[in-house]
């Protein structure tokens, strides 16, 4: 049951960013990131889960803070769920502390777990980049 549901909250994510994608196929500019930040404090669940996806789509690292805060912070399961996503897409190194409680104690089975495989890419990819 619990892959089931953590499978499909991927598969979501995942249109949700073919959809994004599709609408924003160009790197945000200052002015837009800027915009796309503040917007993960919208009230509106999907335009933050959205928002999340197309800063790490384009990763933009001044969202790093922000989508830190919304991991710890966000009352929707979904919405801490997709800013563990971003950060492993980010993949930068100073989420793990954040993705570590997360995944020790967030309330939610799916945000813990989601937060354990965003420390792992993130690791994952530090490896990589200390081979090459």
């Amino acid at each position: 049951m619990k892959r089931r549901t953590v499978t499909k909250a991927i598969l979501t994510l995942l249109a949700v960013g073919m959809i994004t994608g599709a609408v924003y196929p160009y790197a945000a500019e200052k002015h837009e990131t800027i915009w796309l930040i503040k917007t993960l404090r919208s009230e509106n669940l999907g335009m933050r889960v959205s928002t999340a996806q197309i800063l790490a789509q384009n990763g933009e690292q001044k969202a790093l803070k922000p989508l830190i805060r919304m991991l710890k912070k966000d009352v929707n399961d979904f919405a801490r769920f997709s800013a563990a996503v971003a950060l492993a897409q980010l993949g930068n190194i100073n989420a793990l502390d954040a993705l570590k409680f997360s995944g020790r104690y967030d309330r939610n089975e799916n945000v813990r777990s989601m937060a354990e495989d965003a420390i792992f890419e993130i690791k994952r990819s530090e490896v990589i980049l200390a081979l090459n």
